[in-house]
Parts: structure tokens; C-alpha cells; sequence
């Protein structure tokens, strides 16, 4: 019961993350003028920011609904795979670690480190949900 309360636990809060991150860029329709600014003496500031903007909004939108399917196929029961939560925990590294880098190259260090914690975390959680199943 423990484990999958757990289970229930890690897949809601990666889902609300991802799904408000998501829809908050999509409602708005619109790249916000801070970002813009932290790219723009960077040699990202070269690249269209707006396609980089709405990139991290896909990637994470998607990572939210890969988390939905994992509480449609109910994986927190113990005799389900965990296939949908681990690739939705794979996604969610290499999504904070890709804003890692790009936190890393417009010198928001502080950000950054964040980004990196919480990419770490993904991994790890990824690796104990592997071994509860």
C-alpha cells in the first residue's frame, strides 16, 4: 500500500508541474519579454527564442500527458509496469537538463543549480521506481 501510494504521489506531482508549466505558456500565447532579455547578449540570443519558448512548452506538455497515461493504466497497482512513469521521469530529466544548460549559458547560476536538483531528482526517482516493481 505504501508503495503505491508513493507511486500515486511522485506521478501527481510531476503531472501538476508539467501541466501547469505547460498550460501557463499555452494560455498566454505569448514569449514573455524576460526571456527574450535573459538570452539576448547570449550566443542562444542568436537562434529564435519564440521556437525555443514554445519547444520547452511541447516537451513539457507532453511529459504531462505521458504522466496521465500512467494514472489511466493505473501503474501504481502492483502487478502494472511502471512504463509510462519511467519514461515520464526520463522525460522530466532530460527537460530540467536541458533548462539546466540553458539557465548555465545565460548566467543564472542559482537557476541552474535548481535545474539540476530537480533533474537529479527525476533520475533517482526513476532509479527507485525501478527497483519497487
Amino acid at each position: 500500500m505504501q508503495v503505491q501510494v508513493f507511486h500515486i504521489a511522485v506521478v501527481v506531482l510531476f503531472l501538476v508541474v508539467f501541466a501547469e508549466a505547460s498550460l501557463s505558456k499555452i494560455v498566454a500565447r505569448e514569449t514573455p519579454d524576460w526571456f527574450r532579455d535573459q538570452f539576448k547578449d547570449t550566443w542562444m540570443g542568436k537562434f529564435p527564442l519564440s521556437a525555443m519558448w514554445w519547444s520547452i512548452a511541447l516537451a513539457e506538455l507532453v511529459v504531462a500527458v505521458v504522466f496521465v497515461i500512467a494514472l489511466v493504466m493505473m501503474e501504481f497497482q502492483p502487478t502494472v509496469p511502471n512504463v509510462w512513469t519511467g519514461w515520464g521521469l526520463i522525460g522530466s530529466m532530460f527537460l530540467f537538463a536541458g533548462l539546466c544548460f540553458g539557465q548555465r549559458v545565460s548566467f543564472d547560476f542559482a537557476g541552474a543549480a535548481n535545474s539540476f536538483y530537480y533533474a537529479s531528482l527525476s533520475g533517482i526517482l526513476w532509479y527507485i521506481m525501478q527497483m519497487l516493481k
